[in-house]
């Protein structure tokens, strides 16, 4: 009899015990970070060229889509773009030419959207986010 309740005792602890570690793995997702929301990029082209635009954090130029001349395109930067202060910078090459321009830092925070419209000089383009 004291062998049957050893064992016992044994498959009761080791159940209980697969148990716990299986709650406090439920508990860490719990408290797992949201995701935050995207920041949007709106890109408005009044070039007469199409324009690939790409965002610029730190050293790193990071392709984002091509808008065809007198076109528009939206969409999301990668969060590993956003620093961790939320600052970018934008470049846009005209297809065909060898002009580029780079936009002023800017700081987008998740959730918000930059709107870029290009001109025709890439120069005086311009730049909102709300």
């Amino acid at each position: 009899m004291t062998v049957l309740r050893t064992m016992l005792l044994v498959i009761v602890v080791a159940s209980g015990t697969s148990c716990s570690a299986n709650k406090g793995a439920v508990e860490q997702d719990a408290f797992a970070p949201i995701a935050a929301a995207p920041v949007t990029l709106s890109v408005t082209n009044h070039n007469w060229l199409d324009v690939v635009v790409y965002v610029v954090s730190g050293t790193e130029r990071i392709r984002l889509f091509t808008v065809t001349a007198a076109g528009a395109g939206e969409m999301p930067i990668p969060p590993r773009a956003l620093q961790h202060n939320g600052e970018i910078r934008l470049l846009v090459h005209a297809v065909g030419n060898p002009s580029t321009f780079t936009s002023e830092s800017i700081v987008a925070k998740p959730g918000s959207t930059v709107e870029w419209t290009i001109e025709s000089e890439l120069r005086r383009s311009s730049l909102a986010v709300w």
